[in-house]
């Protein structure tokens, strides 16, 4: 099953706060603030990386969600979750929970230090399993077929 990047309201949010964030930082560059200068400038970069990253996948046409009988994989994350390794998969309204039987092996593949410093200590100090979560917003699901979809995801499961 392979699904494709949508367009939808995360993108024009995104869009949108760049928009905001580069005329703000724009205005106070003629009173020369250059902590709010270097924070809109920086807020406006990362959100114009999610813009370029949404845009490659929509405009070459490659799948930002895959499942199979083997694995699901997360384009969007760079992550790839073993079925084996899945003790669960919870369906909530705007993104997929993911809960693995063994996390630890995965805390080292999240790339943000923050979040993973968050699930390490998640683990091992409050012996929770973190969660993972892949969102929904930005997979190109038919109108109602979001039942479709999760028995589709709940067959390669099997």
């Amino acid at each position: 099953m392979f699904c494709y990047v949508k367009l939808g309201k995360q993108f024009f949010l995104y869009l949108a706060c760049m928009v905001v964030a580069s005329w703000y930082g724009i205005k106070t560059w003629s009173s020369y603030n250059p902590f709010l200068l270097l924070f809109f400038g920086m807020g406006a970069l990362i959100i114009a990386w999610h813009l370029i990253f949404l845009a490659y996948f929509k405009v070459l046409k490659k799948p930002i969600f895959t499942a199979n009988k083997v694995y699901i994989l997360d384009r969007y994350k760079n992550t790839r979750y073993d079925w084996a390794d899945i003790e669960e998969v919870i369906a909530a309204d705007t993104s997929l929970c993911i809960k693995l039987y063994r996390p630890e092996q995965y805390i080292a593949r999240v790339k943000n230090p923050l979040f993973r410093l968050l699930k390490w200590i998640r683990l091992k100090l409050f012996n929770k399993k973190p969660n993972y979560w892949i969102d929904l917003r930005i997979i190109d699901i038919e109108k109602g077929g979001r039942d479709k979809f999760l028995k589709s995801l709940n067959e390669c499961s099997i």
